[in-house]
């Protein structure tokens, strides 16, 4: 069974939107942190990509060198917080886990009177989302294109 271009370009076309819906919820529910100025404690808050706090979000903090050996955990409280004391300079890695397969990961540079002189964010997926789907679409479509000459 051959379907003529148009139904082709038009199937390609819907087949597309549809892999962008995975990718749009994925954003609507991306994680960041915000670092909050303190004394020598080191204090950040997290939020959903809507503005809503990490409520009780499980927390991992790995210090300069420790491997995988975790230096505190615990949870953010209501309004996202969480705080901890580094011992030593260097990077530091955190990672926020609000369950539901929602987690964050970034990390914090400590200077030696233990005051944080970097603040590094990672960049959500959105972007790499879009560009494969959009390799995907330009895929099939140089395909239906192939497919045209050879006709």
């Amino acid at each position: 069974m051959r379907l003529p271009l148009a139904t082709m370009t038009l199937l390609t076309m819907v087949l597309t939107g549809l892999t962008l819906i995975p990718a749009v919820d994925a954003a609507a529910h991306g994680l960041g942190h915000r670092l909050l100025e303190s004394g020598q404690a080191t204090v950040f808050e997290t939020s959903y990509s809507t503005g809503e706090p990490v409520a009780y979000g499980e927390v991992l903090v790995y210090g300069p060198g420790e491997g995988k050996a975790e230096y505190q955990n615990g949870r953010t409280d209501a309004n996202g917080r969480f705080a901890f004391v580094p011992n030593a300079d260097g990077r530091w890695n955190v990672v926020v886990d609000a369950g539901m397969g929602h987690r964050h990961t970034f990390d914090v540079e400590v200077d030696e009177s233990g005051r944080v002189v970097s603040r590094e964010v990672k960049q959500g997926t959105m972007i790499p989302a879009l560009l494969g789907v959009s390799l995907l679409a330009n895929l099939g479509l140089a395909g239906l294109l192939l497919r045209r000459r050879r006709a």
